[in-house]
């Protein structure tokens, strides 16, 4: 795993390709960074046994998940999942004049949710490129503001493994992704996720 690329990226990657084949090119514009750096990913995920690239290049034909691949993938989805679609409703009110939104949920079993302030997953997500985030934890069937308890109307409430929604807003779809998921991971076990694909100790 290459050391001057963020983790975020790799992670993004799995949930992406998890979907649907994609080339380095459109790897690249879900996550902001460049065609070189995609492919370097792709590489990775590839020599690892991971991923399968379909034609003579990673750039159009596309990249999937193996076997493998889709396993990891689904063990990274038990801690964090990412939402690329519209599973959920954001209210007009809590969204920014941004051109895209990202919704990343922690799903950790024993996530210390009063450890939400919401104020800081928003600094994370500014500092990764985003103009602004909305941070909500569950409550019984609602979604709350974890500073002061208030009620939302994010739609749906019945996901049960979703414990705290990080919704990013950007002015491209991949910083969106990025930014929500780096803010993520200011609650997740980083250093075990990488040992984790790296060892391959599913």
């Amino acid at each position: 795993m290459a050391r001057d690329i963020p983790f975020s990226f790799y992670f993004l990657a799995f949930e992406l390709l998890s979907k649907k084949n994609l080339g380095r090119y459109a790897l690249a514009d879900q996550m902001s960074i460049t065609k070189a750096m995609a492919r370097r990913i792709l590489d990775d995920l590839k020599e690892w046994d991971m991923a399968k690239t379909y034609g003579k290049s990673s750039g159009r034909k596309g990249t999937r998940l193996t076997e493998k691949g889709q396993r990891m993938s689904n063990f990274l989805n038990r801690k964090c999942k990412v939402y690329f679609t519209d599973t959920y409703v954001i209210p007009n009110e809590l969204q920014l004049n941004s051109n895209s939104y990202c919704v990343v949920a922690l799903r950790e079993k024993d996530l210390d949710v009063k450890g939400i302030t919401g104020v800081f997953e928003r600094d994370v997500a500014v500092r990764h490129g985003a103009d602004g985030a909305v941070v909500v934890v569950k409550k019984g069937r609602k979604w709350v503001f974890p500073n002061d308890g208030a009620e939302t109307e994010i739609k749906p409430t019945n996901i049960p493994e979703d414990k705290v929604l990080i919704v990013s807003f950007a002015s491209s779809q991949g910083l969106a992704n990025v930014s929500a998921v780096e803010s993520a991971f200011t609650h997740v076990d980083i250093a075990m996720l990488k040992q984790m694909i790296i060892f391959q100790e599913l």
